[in-house]
């Protein structure tokens, strides 16, 4: 089974594979639903999501729940 994140249109989600399957999930995107996507980088105990608009900085603990 292969997991990977990513961010589409002010979009989270996570991709889970097995074999020739696969499911999706949204995540919460409290705060940047409207906004272009430019990078996200964890650090420690902490997000950081880059938009188009400004920096936004959340908890890891909150940022990977299901929308």
């Amino acid at each position: 089974m292969l997991e990977y994140s990513g961010a589409y249109r002010g979009n989270f989600f996570t991709l889970t594979y097995s074999g020739s399957n696969y499911t999706q999930r949204f995540l919460k995107n409290d705060g940047v639903e409207n906004s272009r996507i430019n990078g996200v980088e964890i650090l420690r105990d902490t997000v950081y999501i880059a938009t188009a608009s400004g920096l936004f900085v959340k908890p890891v603990n909150t940022s990977f729940e299901n929308k």
